[in-house]
């Protein structure tokens, strides 16, 4: 019989009898305006100037200076094709450049002839128009022999193949006795510390950014910041995204094409909490809940179910809505060991949370 009495006294009615009053761990909660959030994108590293090289004209090839993977200067001949025909071209051509300056002495000479003879009436005007188209004739074909000539030496140029910029040999595609037809790959070329990073994002998330803004990205297990430096204007049909073209820093090391980690911090706007994960508690019907704690005086408190939805969690804490927008005392951890309605005393001990500036250890800067 005294333990159905007992059972039937109120809460206040066992603490006065002595009955023991559990102690908890109390956290005071502030409404937040918003709350961070970090994405990571998966981008590409890209060389912003790469070419492939080849020679301009056909021919074979008389030797190679470089092979994959080497670096070379702008300057540098990394191949070059045999041009003994071409010399032999060259020295028809200037011996028929000989033959047509011979030619023209001649025909001056003629000339002068002629007009003297003019002078005494020993001959008639045809004769000065004759030798005056033929040197005409002879002066354009030396005209076109000086052409063929120019031709033949920018050939002979042109068989040394030059880097046109400091680079790394991607791939070699050409062999010594090859033949290679004009305009056929020969080379690779990447340029050296001129990298950019292109990662596409969701247009709601590009429409936010600004031109100058820094995120932290991950290469090759190394963490840096990178400008961005151009958005896109167009959307992606395969996957929906916008590309942005971030600009890393001038010794950054990585290869072409190799995939990069990009973290985009946003500030999302909507008011709630931030709570440890050990306040919050399963609910009926697949809801959340949240242990109140309302003093009831004499440094007691009760405890009050309320019901919060979850928005953001993080590895340690959540950040719920739900509440009435002011501060509130809530149970921080050992909800099992509570129920609503019981009487409680505050623990005797701090227990701190995280605010929203402190949910990501990301730069400010790259915080829309």
């Amino acid at each position: 019989m005294l333990v159905f009495v007992l059972s039937g006294c109120s809460d206040a009615e066992q603490a006065e009898a002595g009955t023991t009053i559990h102690s908890a761990r109390m956290l005071t909660i502030t409404p937040e305006a918003g709350y961070p959030l970090a994405r990571e994108y998966i981008g590409e590293l890209t060389t912003k100037q790469h070419t492939d090289l080849g020679f301009e004209f056909s021919g074979k090839i008389n030797s190679i200076a470089f092979d994959s993977g080497d670096e070379v200067r702008r300057g540098e001949i990394l191949a070059s094709q045999d041009t003994e025909l071409l010399m032999i071209k060259h020295a028809e051509l200037e011996a028929k450049i000989k033959q047509n300056k011979a030619q023209i002495t001649l025909n001056q000479a003629n000339l002068k002839r002629i007009k003297s003879l003019i002078n005494n009436g020993y001959t008639s005007e045809q004769s000065l128009d004759e030798l005056n188209a033929e040197y005409q004739v002879l002066q354009a074909g030396l005209q076109g022999l000086h052409a063929s000539l120019k031709t033949i030496e920018y050939q002979m140029e042109k068989a040394s193949l030059i880097a046109p910029f400091d680079a790394t040999i991607g791939e070699r595609f050409l062999s010594q006795g090859q033949v290679l037809n004009a305009g056929q790959v020969a080379f690779r070329l990447i340029a050296k510390n001129n990298n950019e990073i292109s990662v596409g994002v969701p247009a709601k998330l590009a429409a936010k950014l600004e031109l100058g803004n820094i995120f932290s990205v991950e290469i090759n297990d190394t963490l840096f910041n990178a400008t961005l430096i151009a958005i896109g204007k167009q959307v992606d049909k395969t996957n929906r995204t916008v590309q942005l073209r971030l600009l890393p820093p001038a010794n950054t090391k990585g290869f072409n094409g190799q995939l990069v980690r990009v973290n985009i911090r946003q500030e999302i706007q909507k008011s709630g909490y931030w709570l440890p994960l050990s306040a919050i508690t399963d609910g009926v019907r697949g809801q959340w809940n949240i242990y109140l704690a309302q003093q009831i005086g004499g440094g007691r408190y009760q405890i009050k179910a309320a019901t919060v939805s979850v928005v953001h969690t993080t590895e340690n804490d959540a950040f719920v809505s739900g509440l009435e927008a002011n501060e509130h005392l809530v149970i921080a951890e050992g909800l099992h060991r509570y129920v609503p309605g019981q009487i409680i005393n505050k623990h005797q001990g701090t227990l701190a949370v995280k605010t929203n500036s402190q949910q990501t250890g990301q730069e400010k800067a790259g915080t829309l």
